[in-house]
């Protein structure tokens, strides 16, 4: 039912992949040189006929050989497209392999499909810092506000003012290129170990691409050589810390205080005279000191609190804001506050007060 609904939601662009233990190990696979993948054979059991009719039958295709250490095939992957897809097994492992489940790698060849981003409906990374904000004040001045935000809702007035700035927005100002910010590096990292991570990256990718021997060779030696220097890197941070304790103390703090950030369940809790061993112990034991405080006083349903609030009889006058109080707030923005969940920054706002006091105007007096 899920990989049915996935199915539907996907668009004729999108690519599916499907993969899991389904632990059917009596029914085969072999390969068909054709469709160039794996089609079942002798499905008999409840549990085989639903797969062979669910997914196969919704065009999924099984491209997965790698059999167990008993022959047997339990993990399946299955793709909407096999044309460029490449299933492998991994040169280098992360974890110890378990008999019955061996690791696969699945390598796609996806077409640039946002080489066009004229379409793209909602906020881009423009560059304002080298926009005519004269051209987009223009087209502002242009739009007729009234007729689009007057006589709605106050949610249908601010999807259509997002709707008509970023499409503005789309034609006057140039688009900037947005590249990946990596996460923090971590305080043992240097650019001996940047420079083995760039070439462990370049020996995976042409071990992908040749799968010999030789480059496999490359790439474990890599691998090895790449780890133990991060080991070493790391055991030379701790002793360094351990050092400077005396001298700075608040750097060992800092490190003592990041891995109390990390979310999670104690594993060994204390309460009275009770121990816990596990997380699942530790889980019960809150769940017996919450039961113990908890308190039998229900609050007031909503309704009842409502009704027993006083009333009273208050004569205000609706409050309004005019072209002129918008447009001095937004002539007073700070530009070096960053932008909000709509991704435009101070900048434009502040440079286009006069033709957005309009339109802000109306949302605001809307939402009074």
């Amino acid at each position: 039912m899920c990989v049915q609904k996935l199915i539907d939601l996907a668009g004729d662009r999108s690519h599916v992949l499907v993969v899991g233990d389904y632990n059917l190990p009596h029914l085969c696979w072999p390969r068909d040189e054709v469709l160039n993948c794996l089609l079942p054979m002798n499905a008999s059991s409840d549990q085989e006929n639903v797969l062979v009719e669910s997914i196969l039958s919704n065009g999924l295709l099984q491209i997965n050989n790698i059999t167990n250490f008993n022959g047997r095939l339990l993990d399946l992957a299955f793709i909407s497209d096999n044309s460029r897809v490449e299933l492998l097994e991994p040169p280098l492992l992360l974890l110890p392999i378990d008999q019955h489940h061996r690791p696969f790698v699945v390598i796609f060849e996806l077409a640039d499909e946002n080489k066009n981003v004229s379409n793209v409906i909602g906020p881009l990374n423009f560059d304002f810092k080298r926009c005519n904000f004269e051209s987009i004040n223009r087209l502002f001045a242009e739009i007729r506000w009234e007729e689009f935000l007057v006589g709605c809702s106050t949610d249908e007035a601010v999807s259509s003012f997002y709707e008509r700035i970023y499409g503005t927005l789309r034609d006057v100002v140039p688009i900037k290129q947005q590249f990946c910010q990596r996460g923090s590096r971590q305080p043992w990292w240097n650019n001996q170990l940047q420079r083995l991570r760039n070439c462990l990256r370049k020996a995976r990718k042409k071990y992908f691409r040749w799968k010999d021997d030789s480059h496999k060779a490359v790439l474990r030696d890599i691998e090895s050589e790449y780890k133990s220097l991060l080991d070493h890197c790391f055991r030379c941070y701790i002793r360094r810390m351990e050092d400077n304790i005396k001298h700075d103390p608040a750097s060992f703090w800092t490190y003592v205080k990041n891995p109390k950030q990390q979310g999670g369940i104690p594993q060994r809790v204390h309460y009275n005279e009770n121990v816990t061993e596990s997380p699942l112990e530790s889980a019960n034991l809150f769940s017996s000191f919450f039961r113990s405080v908890q308190s039998n006083n229900l609050p007031l349903s909503f309704k009842e609190y409502l009704n027993s609030l006083p009333l009273f009889d208050l004569s205000m006058p609706l409050f309004t804001f005019s072209d002129s109080d918008v447009m001095r707030k937004l002539q007073s923005i700070d530009e070096s506050k960053g932008a909000g969940p709509d991704s435009l920054p101070t900048l434009l706002f502040k440079n286009c007060a006069a033709t957005l006091a309009i339109p802000a105007k109306i949302i605001f007096n809307q939402s009074m």
